[in-house]
């Protein structure tokens, strides 16, 4: 970044910009797009300063970090450990193919045999490769595996989720690399023939030439590596989380469906007391609120402890760094290696953007959509019933007192107070709205970057 500066302020007086051999290749065969590239390196600059501030001192055995080692990481291995070895899934390939044969044959008798068994083929791979379970993974092992250590309740369903996510997404991850990769060849091929293979040069300015190349692209396979392990990480925590406020609203909408109708029941009887509700229906709506307690302190601890000045300097770095790759592609007589990396960055950068904001605003809607369900529970929450007391000597009802209170403290926050979910820094939870805020300040950005910035050599 300095040797470009330098270049910038004065060539012919500060030639400090022939030092470094990849800037000086850049401004050779790229002469164009140097002041691009300037603006490229001192961003990812800032990004790297920001992320050694950030994670640095970072402690790892919270869970900021432990609940996504444990669906990503510690789930996989155990998933690893309860698959079966590809012979017994040959076998239990053929046995399903020949149920889904008899089964399809019997009701489609006039149809062709060759698409039947073309049909049921495509329908075993989908079962074993897609589906996953119970094709590829041994039942019996998989029940005796200990839990996820987790405050949040981890389903069989929630890790089928994730493994189902981290097994399609796998072959995506390997052509990135590989196009990645094809790109460094080509840039490689050109540097090589721009500045390495230069008679003037001796063997040692060759080797350190070559040396320095292969540094760059090795940090620049470590930055997309980064990128891929917070996006997949983030989507995988947001599957496991959708799945799991999904269940709980669920459930909450089930019961307020049902106090609902009690409610309505007593007001046509005019009735003026409530029954209580059973003991069962009390215990379990106290453990979901300890779990919808225990998501939301996962998200607030996460965020306030690491993720939402990570995420706003990330933000605030990209849009920048997007809108000049974008103003780029305006730029004349681009060759076709530099509309290539142009259109990597760009794609790169806005697909793990987009996915990360779109999860975390489905994670705040979800979050925060009891809110919708608990005025009909908070008023069947009773325990002025004397006689229900007496009938039923072990009905606690200092438990449903704390019970109503704490519904009725959750309705508050969740109704006043500020939204649960993930937030950048001081400018709240991501929610549509913000996403849609963003969208504006990335145009005019994108507006004032165009009109006030000449990149044109």
């Amino acid at each position: 970044m300095l040797t470009m500066i330098s270049y910038m302020i004065d060539e012919t007086f500060i030639q400090y910009w022939t030092i470094d051999p990849f800037c000086f290749y850049l401004i050779k065969a790229f002469r164009r797009l140097y002041r691009q590239y300037l603006m490229f390196a001192f961003i990812l600059t800032l990004l790297g300063i920001l992320g050694k501030f950030i994670f640095f001192f970072a402690r790892v055995d919270t869970s900021t970090f432990r609940t996504p080692y444990e669906l990503v990481v510690h789930n996989m291995e155990q998933y690893q450990h309860c698959k079966r070895r590809k012979s017994e899934i040959n076998m239990i390939m053929e046995e399903y193919f020949r149920i889904n044969y008899q089964n399809i044959f019997k009701s489609y008798r006039l149809v062709p045999n060759i698409f039947i068994r073309l049909f049921c083929r495509y329908q075993t791979l989908w079962q074993t490769y897609v589906d996953i379970y119970p094709i590829q993974i041994d039942t019996k092992k998989w029940i005796h595996m200990k839990p996820l250590r987790t405050p949040l309740h981890v389903l069989h369903d929630d890790r089928i989720k994730i493994i189902k996510f981290l097994t399609l997404i796998d072959p995506f991850i390997i052509i990135l690399h590989i196009g990645l990769f094809v790109i460094c060849l080509i840039v490689s091929y050109d540097y090589y023939n721009t500045i390495v293979d230069n008679d003037y040069d001796n063997v040692v300015c060759k080797i350190v030439k070559i040396l320095d190349l292969i540094l760059i692209i090795h940090n620049v396979f470590v930055i997309v590596q980064c990128g891929l392990i917070f996006v997949i990480m983030a989507l995988c925590y947001g599957i496991f989380l959708k799945s799991h406020s999904n269940r709980l609203n669920y459930q909450l909408q089930h019961i307020a469906s049902h106090c609902r109708k009690r409610n309505c029941q007593t007001i046509s009887d005019e009735k003026y007391t409530l029954k209580p509700l059973l003991k069962q229906t009390i215990m379990f709506l106290e453990w979901i609120y300890h779990q919808h307690s225990y998501a939301c302190y996962d998200l607030l601890y996460c965020y306030q402890e690491i993720w939402s000045n990570a995420l706003f300097g990330y933000l605030l770095i990209s849009i920048p760094f997007n809108v000049i790759a974008v103003i780029t592609l305006s730029t004349e007589q681009l060759t076709l290696v530099e509309m290539i990396i142009q259109y990597m960055i760009i794609m790169i950068h806005a697909l793990m953007t987009i996915l990360s904001l779109f999860q975390f605003s489905n994670e705040t809607k979800l979050i925060n959509q009891p809110k919708f369900y608990l005025v009909p529970i908070i008023q069947s929450i009773v325990f002025i019933d004397r006689t229900t007391i007496l009938l039923r000597s072990n009905y606690n009802h200092s438990i449903t007192l704390r019970l109503k209170l704490k519904y009725d403290d959750l309705f508050n926050r969740l109704t006043n107070g500020r939204k649960y979910g993930p937030n950048v820094s001081t400018m709240g939870a991501i929610t549509n709205m913000f996403i849609f805020n963003l969208a504006i300040t990335y145009v005019g950005v994108f507006i004032f970057i165009s009109s006030h910035i000449d990149f044109e050599f």
